[in-house]
């Protein structure tokens, strides 16, 4: 085993330490962290000169010598057999069935709810439908046109009750709007 090289260390305003270190292989000298110290990492300025070290190529060579001609390698996958009931055990967690099943509820890009129903019209790529949206397809018992929004009264996108959402058109949905409750002005960007 090598032994480092230090030459410096100090600490930095925030009080992490680090430790001016010199390559075993080349020479260049350089800084690592104290958890990289603690490691035993830092031997080595670059990947090129760990891979030409002749200590950790040997080390190399000797971890595969073990490996006996004509067995399988750990790396070719699984067997037929592993992959069939690997395939019949994924196939039992798969959706309501799994224990971490949600009802198919997550929160989407934006803050939005989205609600899993792969066959809506309106779903996205992943079978995503924005929940406020059904809200209110429910409550006005129709889907909604393109140029139809749902605006959240409160403000807050994941209270999706039907008493807090309105249907208001697309360009009306802009700037600012009166609050039919309690007349405030307030603006949407």
């Amino acid at each position: 085993m090598r032994e480092r090289i230090i030459l410096d260390k100090k600490t930095n305003r925030l009080g992490t330490l680090s430790y001016f270190v010199k390559c075993v292989m080349c020479g260049k000298e350089f800084w690592i962290t104290e958890s990289q110290f603690k490691d035993g990492r830092g031997l080595y300025c670059s990947q090129k000169c760990y891979h030409s070290d002749p200590l950790v190529i040997d080390n190399f060579n000797k971890s595969f010598a073990s490996f006996k001609k004509g067995k399988a390698s750990w790396s070719k996958g699984l067997t037929k057999e592993t992959s069939i009931i690997i395939k019949r055990m994924a196939e039992k967690r798969i959706g309501d069935k799994h224990p971490l099943w949600k009802g198919g509820r997550a929160k989407m890009t934006g803050g939005y709810i989205g609600v899993l129903i792969p066959e809506h019209p309106d779903a996205n790529v992943n079978g995503r439908v924005l929940e406020h949206r059904l809200v209110m397809e429910k409550k006005l018992g129709r889907r909604l046109v393109h140029y139809e929004e749902v605006h959240h009264r409160n403000g807050i996108k994941t209270d999706n009750r039907p008493e807090n959402l309105e249907l208001v058109l697309k360009y009306k949905h802009q700037g600012e709007i009166q609050c039919p409750y309690c007349q405030c002005m307030f603006k949407i960007k």
